[in-house]
């Protein structure tokens, strides 16, 4: 096991550790928040986070997708990258953790398609506008 680097966020450790080929991110203790395979990034290694990406059996083409949590930014760089068409916006809490999704987790630029916003997720949330209801 390699422990590459232990930031103190404005909230908990955050911690990247490396191991049998995996990078992964661990926030405040030893459960696993995100996960990269090294000589496949562009995957999704964690079983989590597929399960999380069934949204797509029910809106396979989603015009605006608002995640709350970035962690290594898998579902980020999988929507980023596979779906140009989407417009993605990401809430995360810790600065931190943007930080090191990007220079640890292939966590791409912002452009017009990726906004990374530092925020709370319920404030952001409720500050976002909703579709219109009749």
């Amino acid at each position: 096991m390699n422990r590459l680097r232990n930031w103190l966020g404005a909230h908990k450790a955050i911690e990247i550790v490396e191991e049998d080929g995996v990078r992964v991110l661990q926030i405040g203790g030893d459960a696993i928040q995100s996960a990269m395979r090294l000589n496949a990034p562009d995957a999704i290694e964690l079983d989590y986070v597929r399960a999380m990406m069934a949204f797509l059996l029910f809106c396979p083409r989603p015009r605006d997708v608002l995640m709350v949590g970035l962690g290594g930014g898998s579902m980020a760089r999988f929507i980023h990258q596979r779906m140009p068409a989407t417009r993605l916006a990401v809430v995360e809490i810790n600065p931190g953790v943007v930080t090191v999704a990007r220079k640890y987790f292939h966590l791409p630029e912002e452009d017009e398609r990726l906004e990374i916003v530092i925020n709370e997720g319920a404030r952001a949330v409720a500050d976002r506008p909703g579709e219109q209801k009749r």
